[in-house]
């Protein structure tokens, strides 16, 4: 959830758990299916988290190269 809230604060958290690539894949699975009509979830900041996470998974893809 917190790559969803989009704080500040909420971001350096995540970058400092320094989650694996399978966790990113995860929480972008979670992201995908909030994005089903019947849940509540703002749309936008759900495509925004999800940029999000595909720019950590690169970074995680450089950090191994």
């Amino acid at each position: 959830m917190k790559c969803y809230a989009n704080h500040t604060q909420d971001r350096e958290d995540v970058q400092a758990m320094k989650p694996t690539r399978e966790e990113l894949v995860f929480v972008r699975t979670y992201l995908n299916m909030l994005r089903v009509p019947s849940r509540k979830a703002n749309l936008d900041q759900i495509q925004w988290a999800m940029k999000y996470v595909d720019v950590l998974k690169e970074a995680c893809n450089d950090s191994r190269a």
